[in-house]
């Protein structure tokens, strides 16, 4: 699957093309257990804020419904999302 160039919260990152925000969320191992998801629509603890390439603006919209797009930037994950811990190397 072909991957395509995003920014999370100011971080640059690769992921597959053709998936939602909210799987693309979860592969880059963002902790989403603790936003209560229901992956369909019904909730919206996986809104999240973005900027609108085409007009600049700032909008939200629901990870699960929402498709990666190139060059996607998003400002803010949902509410009590959590990246993963840095990998640190042991050295003696």
């Amino acid at each position: 699957m072909p991957l395509v160039s995003i920014t999370v919260e100011e971080r640059r990152c690769q992921v597959p093309a053709d998936e939602t925000v909210l799987r693309a969320l979860q592969q880059l191992g963002i902790d989403l257990y603790a936003c209560r998801l229901c992956w369909n629509g019904d909730c919206d603890n996986c809104r999240f804020v973005f900027v609108e390439p085409d007009s600049g603006q700032t909008l939200s919209a629901k990870a699960c419904l929402t498709s990666v797009t190139p060059e996607l930037q998003i400002i803010n994950l949902p509410r009590n999302a959590v990246w993963p811990e840095p990998e640190t190397s042991e050295q003696d």
